[in-house]
């Protein structure tokens, strides 16, 4: 098989170099041999590799075959049949449940045409667009041409295949209407209930396919990525995980990535569990993800891809985040009633949200791309014959073309088959009458586009977890604001918490008790030694409290001080403890009374007062109300300084000392 598909990759280049029209493939797939008669040899297979599909002017087209048949074929057949009348029978033709009548035929003798060395057989055909001529095929009129292909030996029929070509006027001046491709790259959770993340095969087989879907189709496409997905590659350690990251920011350049939550949630279930402030912060969590690891590349955080159906409360609450756009895939489509078809841009019904844009990846599309179909020539092929005649059916019907969004994704917006979608979107982009665009924006809607209209309220729920997010969320909150801005922990927090809301996840309990225990090790990492007891002697003091930190990064606390007996004048700063020592810290306080009473400490978080450490209690003896003793002491100094003055007089009196002391005598003299 590996062989053969090597074989096949190898023909591609050759058929694209020979045919200016052909579509080119990547890596091709396989498809069975189909009998059209009793005489088929159905062990004999036929594939096309590479074929033209637009055709607007006479062209020598060529079909590069692949298959066991064509080791035994001496001519090959092409049966053009009458072109399609509408969507409908285009897929009970391409369906095989109906055959239209062969209106042109063509026989080229193999034996005339070299064989490449890998088996393959590159088969010209003239494809006349003018007029009828001898063994060409005549396609009159504008449309959509099934053609069968049919490998023969003599008049043995041994294997046939089927395919289209789209033939237009090029002198008619086609109505566009826009048509995207839209591709997710998501998968399983990737992290584990320790923290840990890993990526596996399976996610790295799909990233790097996506990435080469990129690489290859070249024309725009609306994109999202699983945040928690690209998180992980981001820190793989892997050097080849390191440089598929590269390659996928490289491939993104000049695209857009519709945001979404860190990893796939209900939004409904959280709406009916309360959990609206919780699904608002993962939503933020992962648009800063995506903002982070891809930047210089537009995230359209206006838009919500829905892959479960969505009730009434959760678009207005939607709404609220600023989401003005629904993408709904095939299971959000379920239960929905609109009053046009979903390839119509509607609103939803009500004036709350009127201007809410609603568009719906095609149903019948996804389910062609869940299944096989073929090599991805083919596919891609019948994906674009298919959109082109939904198109054409959409403006025959006199829908606006303004108002036509056709969006072409498997049910679960994976790339199920990525060479087929590039091929599709190549031949999609070379259309006459369609316009290849990124839909990941806002779309304008007013109340004149039809509506949709949801249900009310949806009964789901995440099962009982409503209470332990709640309290993991407050408790995340709060301490990891101990932590440093750029410590990894509170990365890895964030993340445990949002996968525990996810419904893809089976262990939800098991991420939510792995991140409280992260928490409780961190808190279990600080503690305070305090005195038995202090005495104050004065109205105003500190308590002095020693805080040892054993983490091996800067942790950041606050005190908090209280007693029935005491103020505290000043707020609690934040305290910073450094790794793997002890912090003395001195707590002023102010006594109200004297007396024995107790003073209770505690630590507590930055951020939400969480408590860090048990409360420790203090015994304060205040011996004496603070002004009181000041008194006392002037009044004392006083009564010593009278005292000695009162001393000092009674000295110099009983030496004879200076007169003045002593009481004034005189006579009086006559004149």
């Amino acid at each position: 098989m590996t062989l053969l598909r090597t074989l096949r990759t190898l023909a591609v280049g050759a058929a694209l170099a020979a045919a200016p029209v052909a579509v080119p493939l990547s890596v091709p797939g396989t498809s069975a041999a189909r009998a059209d008669r009793p005489d088929v040899a159905t062990a004999a297979t036929v594939d096309i590799l590479a074929q033209p599909f637009r055709v607007l002017t006479s062209v020598n087209a060529r079909f590069t075959l692949a298959g066991t048949s064509l080791a035994d074929a001496d001519s090959v057949d092409f049966l053009l049949h009458r072109r399609v009348a509408n969507r409908d029978s285009f897929r009970a033709i391409a369906d095989n449940f109906a055959e239209p009548g062969v209106i042109d035929t063509s026989t080229v003798r193999v034996t005339r045409i070299p064989r490449g060395g890998d088996g393959t057989l590159t088969v010209p055909v003239t494809v006349n667009t003018a007029q009828s001529t001898r063994n060409d095929l005549f396609a009159a009129q504008p449309g959509v041409y099934p053609l069968t292909v049919r490998v023969r030996n003599g008049d043995t029929v041994l294997a046939s295949t089927l395919t289209f070509i789209d033939r237009r006027d090029p002198e008619t001046v086609p109505t566009n209407v826009p048509v995207s491709i839209f591709a997710q790259l998501s998968g399983p959770v990737t992290h584990s209930p320790d923290g840990t993340s890993t990526l596996d095969d399976d996610a790295r087989s799909n990233t790097a396919r996506f990435v080469t879907f990129l690489e290859q189709v070249g024309s725009a496409v609306t994109l999202q990525i699983q945040p928690e997905l690209l998180d992980t590659l981001s820190e793989s350690p892997e050097p080849l995980d390191a440089q598929l990251f590269e390659r996928l920011r490289s491939a993104l350049r000049g695209r857009s990535v519709i945001a979404s939550t860190y990893t796939s949630v209900d939004p409904v279930a959280m709406m009916h569990d309360g959990l609206s402030a919780e699904l608002t912060e993962q939503f933020r969590l992962g648009e800063a993800t995506l903002n982070r690891l891809l930047p210089g590349i537009t995230i359209q955080r206006s838009t919500w891809v829905a892959h479960d159906p969505l009730d009434r409360q959760t678009i207005g609450f939607l709404g609220q985040l600023g989401i003005t756009s629904l993408v709904l895939m095939p299971g959000a489509a379920e239960g929905v009633e609109r009053e046009q078809p979903g390839a119509i841009v509607s609103r939803p019904a009500g004036k709350e949200s009127v201007f809410v844009s609603v568009m719906s990846t095609d149903v019948q599309l996804a389910a062609t791309l869940d299944g096989s179909l073929g090599t991805a020539a083919q596919s891609g092929v019948r994906i674009a014959a298919e959109v082109i005649s939904q198109r054409d059916d959409l403006i025959a019907a006199g829908a606006a073309p303004a108002d036509v969004r056709l969006l072409v994704s498997s049910s679960t917006g994976e790339l199920v088959d990525p060479d087929a979608l590039v091929v599709a979107a190549r031949s999609l982009s070379n259309a006459p009458g369609l316009f290849v665009q990124d839909l990941g924006g806002p779309q304008v809607v007013t109340e004149r586009n039809p509506a949709t209209v949801f249900p009310e309220a949806l009964n789901r729920s995440l099962g009982g977890l409503r209470t332990s997010i709640q309290q993991a969320r407050r408790e995340l909150d709060a301490i990891q604001s101990m932590l440093p801005a750029d410590d990894p922990r509170r990365a890895r927090w964030l993340a445990s918490l949002a996968i525990s809301s996810s419904p893809g996840v089976s262990n939800t309990a098991e991420f939510i008790d792995g991140l409280r225990s992260d928490l409780r090790r961190l808190t279990a990492s600080v503690s305070l030694v305090t005195p038995s007891d202090i005495t104050l002697s004065s109205r105003t003091g500190t308590v002095r409290l020693q805080l040892r930190n054993d983490d091996d990064v800067p942790v950041f606390v606050r005190i908090a001080v209280s007693s029935p007996k005491m103020q505290f004048p000043q707020d609690p700063d934040v305290i910073e403890l450094l790794p793997g020592g002890t912090t003395e810290v001195q707590v002023p306080v102010k006594a109200r009374t004297n007396g024995r009473f107790p003073v209770t400490v505690r630590v507590v978080t930055p951020i939400g007062r969480v408590q860090v450490t048990s409360p420790a209690v203090i015994t304060a003896r205040v011996s004496e109300v603070a002004g009181l003793g000041q008194l006392v002491s002037i009044s004392l100094l006083l009564v010593l300084l009278a005292w000695w003055w009162n001393s000092w007089r009674r000295g110099r009196r009983g030496d004879g000392g200076d007169p003045q002391d002593e009481p004034p005598t005189g006579t009086v003299s006559a004149q």
